[in-house]
């Protein structure tokens, strides 16, 4: 059953790809004001003016394009599997009245070139590392705070990778006014 339909569809399409290919088109105006175009010419018809089509001879550029990698592409090919804090584990109340905090990292497999390992702190960058090992932060804000690693293109800025967050808070001598 659902053949028939089909078949319709495209002799359908094919006597209409003819018809504009082999004969003129003309252009009538309905009793209510409505444009009606036809293959059968009339007195008042208008004969339709149809620009002949242009060949795409832009197949190769298109070829071309799909062969070469993007550099986006590119920047994403290459993949980490790990970029986390490991320590203090997720969770972990520190307390150290001068704010220091030290914090190990990881990064599976090494940096590569061209890419940039960034420490960030509740959502944004705090700083630029050299690679996995141990950071050491100075004067941070009592309180709780969301750490993550970040890959990013050293040229574009885009995040190759952003590994999970690690909740820590620190807690610091106040002092009272």
């Amino acid at each position: 059953m659902k053949l028939i339909p089909c078949i319709m569809v495209f002799s359908t399409l094919a006597t209409v790809s003819s018809t504009l290919v082999a004969d003129p088109i003309y252009r009538t105006t309905d009793e209510f004001g409505r444009p009606v175009f036809t293959d059968q010419g009339a007195e008042d018809a208008d004969v339709v003016e149809l620009k002949q089509p242009t060949p795409f001879a832009g197949n190769d550029v298109f070829k071309e394009m799909r062969s070469r990698p993007k550099e986006d592409d590119q920047i994403t090919k290459f993949r980490y599997t790990t970029a986390s804090v490991t320590g203090p584990a997720d969770g972990t109340t520190v307390r150290d009245n001068a704010g220091n905090l030290t914090l190990s990292v990881m990064l599976s497999p090494t940096l590569q070139d061209g890419h940039r390992l960034e420490l960030l702190m509740d959502g944004a960058v705090y700083k630029t590392l050299k690679g996995p090992g141990t950071v050491q932060l100075e004067n941070v804000d009592r309180g709780t705070h969301e750490f993550a690693l970040q890959v990013t293109h050293a040229e574009s800025g885009k995040a190759i990778i952003t590994g999970p967050t690690t909740s820590i808070t620190l807690m610091r001598h106040s002092v009272s006014p």
